[in-house]
């Protein structure tokens, strides 16, 4: 896991200021990086940058597992935050964080609502650039 801390913050830099495929950094998904991850998310991110095709079979072993997703309440009540991601909820305005349920989402909104509003301003400022 702590490959996937190292590598993902450079990617997005990346993806950001040189290639400029997306409007900023996607922090959430680099948090994300730095608690326990689900097998399934671990061995598809390997296998995506390996040219090689030595993880084929173990992601047809594990891609049936469940995604596991994180909740951005600090106060959320559910172990570690984690969550099946099939059931996490975005926010609508900046779609950059996830909750595990509608009253985690409200309870973070004070906390989320200034840097969503960057988030918001950023991508908006983006795509007028396209």
């Amino acid at each position: 896991m702590l490959v996937l801390a190292l590598f993902l913050p450079g990617e997005q830099c990346t993806a950001v200021e040189l290639k400029q495929t997306q409007a900023l950094v996607n922090w959430g998904k680099i948090c994300e990086a730095n608690i326990p991850l689900d097998i399934h998310t671990l061995v598809k991110f390997f296998r995506r940058r390996i040219p090689c095709r030595c993880l084929d079979k173990k992601y047809e072993q594990v891609k049936g597992f469940k995604k596991l997703g994180h909740c951005y309440n600090q106060d959320c009540p559910i172990n570690y935050g984690q969550v099946e991601r099939g059931k996490t909820f975005y926010c609508s305005r900046c779609r950059n964080v996830t909750y595990c349920s509608r009253e985690c989402q409200k309870a973070d909104w004070t906390t989320h609502k200034r840097e969503c509003d960057e988030c918001v301003a950023r991508i908006a400022e983006f795509e007028a650039k396209k």
